[in-house]
């Protein structure tokens, strides 16, 4: 017989089958679990931190204006996870962000909420 025939059956072949399921030998981890705390972090801790480092900025000559975060906002999402997935689009938030700026020659400050990014 040609090794070129392989069509016929192998009669030492083990069938398996996956289709019944059996209880795993070990307890399975959940793989994302970093993912979601360091995400959790961010949200919760991080972004603040992100806006304490860069508040109270000034101009060049720092005798004018000053800028400083006051807070920060994520309003709800334009959809949610499953429409987003379903049309192939970004699950996505808006950054609101509270700033005051301050006129340091004429003493005075104006506040205001602006958008950041989605």
């Amino acid at each position: 017989m040609s090794p070129s025939n392989t069509n016929t059956k192998n009669p030492k072949r083990v069938k398996k089958y996956f289709g019944r399921f059996k209880k795993p030998l070990t307890e399975i981890p959940n793989l994302v679990t970093s993912q979601v705390e360091s995400f959790r972090w961010l949200i919760e801790k991080g972004l603040k931190e992100v806006f304490e480092e860069f508040s109270s900025i000034k101009d060049f000559s720092a005798k004018k204006f000053q800028l400083d975060f006051v807070n920060f906002e994520l309003a709800e999402p334009k959809f949610d996870e499953y429409t987003a997935k379903s049309r192939k689009l970004s699950y996505e938030t808006p950054l609101k962000v509270r700033v005051r700026l301050k006129n340091l020659i004429m003493d005075t400050e104006k506040e205001q909420e602006i958008f950041m990014a989605d």
